[in-house]
């Protein structure tokens, strides 16, 4: 079936062949009764559907024309408006011949209903044409005349609200263009407003606003006369073009470029385009805005960022209910987590239970009233726990209220244990300036008492009365003696004649003495590298190591047990001995002394080197062991530290610098011989009496002619008198009006080429502070032994 469409308004020409068209119905169209009546002169349709208000010919005089046809009076002839809608109306298109008659509106759902229905009753003949009856035409002619004054009088009534509305528009329109050139001006953004550029359409901008000519520094009349590419920064130009072309596939992009000024400058700017349509022509708004401040801000950002990121201190931002929000690289590696393992997670998966509660319960607290910071105990991801420093404070929003946490944190473990040593350093300073006041004294006591006790167990014969009794002060005086140098050796004072030796080779000799001091429950068991582990040191130091740590093994394991000693080689790059204390790196020898023993815990490892500390009852130890111990490492450039949990026994590791092979193959020992006494002349100056009454008779004892003063003036005197005959001066180092070096320089002078011993009581870095010594003198330490002295006469005096 074909039908015909006459409508002058497009929107209901497109609605009614929509509907016809799917109902598989072909479909012809005309705007005006003229136009219809000229299509159906070539074609002949099934069915006409037309309006009756139309230009040139309305549908009453279509229909009219229709029906008075000979050949189209049998179309039928629907009627389908919006402006003959009262029941004359109907009552005329009836007269003219029109078959039916539909009034808009109706709803399109309905009206698809109707015109199925009317079209099916066509088809089933139902719809039967009327042929227009002439006896009607003068009385419709008359009513159509009435209908069409009418309707041109409410036309025109319509028409003059129409102007009137037409005006109040144009009233408002005028006002809402000023209203929007106004809103157009105040925008802070710059705006620009062109056509897309296409075929014959200009490229030129069609409207800018106030702020676009002011941040370029052009008049809106350049502007108009210019393209967007004209205000880009050259590199800028290509990606603005693919910003166009996304814009024509998405009708809307934002993106970023540089503009450039009138006068040069580049100005960073995000631009928010729109498409929409004006005048028929796709045109563009485009929205600049200048983001300056916030690459600026950006940059600042990501500087602070890349600051944070790469500091060494561990930063953590949390929101107020504690939960990770950020963390950086240093924390990362820290602690040991990944940050997804930490996104989200509460704080205190890093929390320490070592931190007091009272501190643990200060720092949200204190940090929501402005910041906290202080020492607490954190642990890793694998359990290891550690002392940092931490300092927290807020974050504020834009409205003044805190909306993040944020933790500075330094791990101070290194810290924590070189303050350990140096305060450890400070107790072994202080002991050892009372020892060497303490030393000073007792030694000329003990030269005394052990020198006389010498001469007379050289007099007494074994089966008299009193050799008991001299033996007894002998061996007081060498515990005595061997107190002084326990406290000069802790406190790294005493001398010390270091030899290079291997440390295999000082354990071996010392296993027969360390075997005779541990009870028969205990078992000892030597575990030797077979490397060459050759260090410098004095062998006597080294017994007293070995003596002092198998002593504390032994007393640890009461119900007896094993004792290790065991040697390695170490080469430290900065791993190992870093785990434990601050270290050079370098080759080591590493001697390492274990126990199964009852062990120590943390309190008692922290004070083990303190001299006089120990857990052994009153009268069983003195505490001077362990601090002799780590005076002697000390002292030979060595590092000591102890791993010790209770009931697990503890483990002495001693690293001592290993000499190169050049060092040890350069060092040849000198045999030493026992000298006899000579028959020089020694002019002694001894300030303490009873040391310089025994020197003066052990000497002439041996042969030598001996001339004494007790202070320097007196001693001049004597010289002055005796220096031809004098062969060598001994002199107490440290004594009223002159120091012994002063006095021998004097002397010296007036006879080149004398010789000179020093002695003294004090230890060597006392002397050696005070400026008294220097390179090359020969020194002996009190308290004097009778070989030592002789021996070293005898050598100064044949050199």
């Amino acid at each position: 079936m074909e039908i015909l469409i006459v409508d002058d308004k497009i929107e209901n020409i497109v609605l009614l062949e929509n509907i016809l068209r799917s109902l598989d119905y072909q479909v012809l169209v005309a705007s005006n009764g003229k136009l219809a009546l000229q299509k159906l002169a070539d074609r002949k349709v099934d069915l006409i559907i037309s309006d009756i208000l139309m230009p040139e010919m309305d549908g009453f005089q279509l229909c009219r024309k229709v029906k008075a046809s000979k050949d189209l009076w049998q179309i039928p002839f629907i009627f389908y408006t919006a402006t003959y809608t009262d029941a004359k109306d109907e009552e005329l298109a009836l007269k003219e011949g029109a078959d039916h008659f539909i009034c808009k509106p109706i709803e399109p759902a309905e009206f698809t209903e109707l015109i199925k229905k009317l079209v099916k009753q066509v088809e089933d003949k139902k719809i039967v044409a009327k042929k227009l009856e002439l006896s009607f035409e003068e009385e419709t002619l008359n009513l159509y005349n009435a209908r069409l004054v009418k309707k041109l009088e409410q036309k025109t009534i319509n028409l003059e609200k129409e102007i009137e509305l037409h005006r109040e528009s144009e009233r408002a329109l005028q006002i809402s263009e000023e209203r929007y050139r106004a809103l157009f001006n105040a925008s802070e953004d710059a705006l620009f407003v062109r056509y897309l550029p296409g075929k014959d359409v200009t490229k030129s901008f069609l409207e800018v606003n106030d702020i676009a000519c002011r941040r370029l520094g052009y008049s809106r009349e350049e502007m108009l006369n210019m393209t967007p590419e004209d205000v880009l920064a050259p590199e800028s130009i290509e990606p603005f073009r693919q910003a166009m072309e996304v814009l024509q596939n998405k009708k809307k992009v934002v993106f970023e470029v540089k503009r450039l000024t009138k006068d040069g400058r580049r100005i960073p700017v995000e631009i928010n385009s729109s498409l929409f349509y004006l005048d028929g022509k796709d045109t563009v708004l485009s929205v600049s805005r200048d983001i300056s401040r916030r690459k600026e801000a950006e940059k600042e950002i990501n500087m602070l960022a890349h600051t944070i990121k790469s500091i060494n201190e561990s930063v953590c931002v949390t929101d107020l209910q504690e939960r990770i929000l950020f963390a950086n690289d240093a924390l990362l590696e820290t602690y040991g987590y990944s940050w997804a393992e930490l996104s989200g997670k509460e704080a205190k998966i890093f929390r320490s239970e070592k931190t007091p509660a009272e501190i643990e319960e200060q720092i949200l607290p204190q940090t929501l009233k402005g910041g906290w910071q202080g020492e607490v105990w954190n642990k890793r991801k694998n359990g290891d726990e550690f002392q940092i420093h931490l300092s927290t404070s807020i974050i504020y929003n834009e409205t003044g209220n805190p909306e993040a946490l944020v933790g500075i944190s330094s791990d101070i473990s290194e810290q924590k244990n070189i303050e350990e040593q140096f305060y450890q350093a400070q107790k072994m300073e202080s002991m050892g300036q009372l020892a060497a006041g303490v030393a000073h004294d007792f030694n000329n006591l003990l030269t005394v008492i052990n020198g006389y006790s010498g001469l007379l167990m050289d007099e007494v014969q074994s089966d008299d009365s009193h050799s008991e009794m001299v033996q007894q002060i002998q061996e007081a005086g060498d515990r005595a003696k061997n107190l002084i140098v326990q406290l000069l050796a802790f406190s790294r004072k005493q001398v010390i004649l270091p030899k290079i030796v291997n440390m295999n080779d000082l354990i071996l000799n010392a296993e027969k003495m360390l075997g005779r001091i541990i009870e028969e429950n205990i078992e000892m068991e030597l575990k030797l590298s077979s490397l060459n582990l050759s260090i410098n040191i004095d062998p006597g130091q080294m017994d007293q190591i070995l003596m002092n740590l198998v002593v504390n093994a032994r007393d640890a394991m009461p119900d007896g047990g094993k004792i290790i000693l065991e040697t390695s080689f170490l080469n430290f790059d900065g791993g190992y001995l870093a785990e434990h204390l601050v270290a050079k790196k370098g080759r080591y020898a590493l001697l390492s002394i274990h126990d199964n023993g009852v062990g120590m815990d943390e309190e008692t490892r922290s004070r083990i080197f303190e001299p006089f500390f120990t857990t052994k009852i009153e009268g069983e130890g003195t505490g001077l062991g362990l601090a002799t111990v780590f005076g002697i490492v000390q002292q030979n450039d060595g590092y000591l530290w102890v791993e010790s949990e209770p009931g697990q026994g503890s483990t002495f590791k001693i690293a001592f610098p290993i000499l190169k092979i050049a060092e040890i193959e350069d060092n040849n020992e000198e045999t030493e011989k026992r000298l006899p006494g000579g028959n020089e002349t020694i002019l002694l100056l001894e300030d303490d009496d009873a040391v310089r009454n025994f020197v003066i008779r052990l000497l002439t004892d041996y042969g030598y002619r001996v001339h004494a003063a007790s202070l320097p003036e007196e001693a001049l005197d004597i010289f002055d008198k005796q220096q031809d005959e004098i062969d060598l001066i001994i002199t107490d180092v440290i004594m009223p009006q002159m120091n012994g070096k002063d006095f021998f320089d004097r002397v010296s002078a007036k006879k080149p080429g004398l010789k000179a011993l020093y002695i003294s009581g004090y230890p060597m870095d006392v002397l050696s502070s005070r400026g008294v010594l220097h390179a090359g003198i020969h020194m002996l330490q009190k308290p004097l032994v009778t070989s030592d002295l002789l021996k070293s006469l005898r050598q100064i005096l044949t050199q």
